[in-house]
């Protein structure tokens, strides 16, 4: 797990390894980050490979931990299980994106504060994500900068 302290967010890599219990350990994390630092918190999750008939069963059961915790953002990468049972009206709200590029559009909606986990099995290539979602947030905190020294 790698963290990453950002201007004004906090990001956090464990995109090399992914169990229902690594993924409900980065979860909890993400949510103590979040917590502390008074932001939203979001978790950019992609699949958990290799778990045989329960797969489904355990995506989703991850996806539901993610709402009890008090995930502000569930964002699934080509993973839609994870949202399969989230209840509707949860506090949760679930991204779903077919790919990496289409999860980087959401993480344009950051603000300053918030937590970002992105979690998923070594295969999914997830750290590609987590260094587009750095670099796109501090070009976004290039723009706020330029923006206050013009006003």
């Amino acid at each position: 797990m790698e963290i990453h302290e950002l201007p004004s967010l906090v990001l956090i890599n464990d995109a090399y390894n992914a169990s229902p219990e690594a993924m409900a350990a980065a979860l909890q994390t993400l949510v103590l980050f979040a917590q502390e630092r008074g932001g939203e918190s979001w978790a950019f999750v992609g699949k958990m490979n290799e778990l045989g008939e329960s797969s489904d069963a355990d995506h989703a059961g991850i996806g539901t931990l993610a709402s009890e915790l008090g995930i502000d953002h569930l964002v699934c990468i080509g993973a839609p299980q994870y949202g399969a049972k989230i209840a509707q009206g949860s506090a949760t709200t679930v991204h779903l994106c077919a790919d990496k590029a289409e999860a980087l559009t959401v993480a344009a909606h950051f603000n300053p504060g918030d937590v970002a986990l992105v979690k998923a099995s070594r295969s999914e290539k997830l750290e590609e994500l987590a260094d587009s979602i750095s670099a796109q947030w501090m070009h976004k905190i290039e723009e706020m900068k330029e923006s206050e020294e013009n006003a």
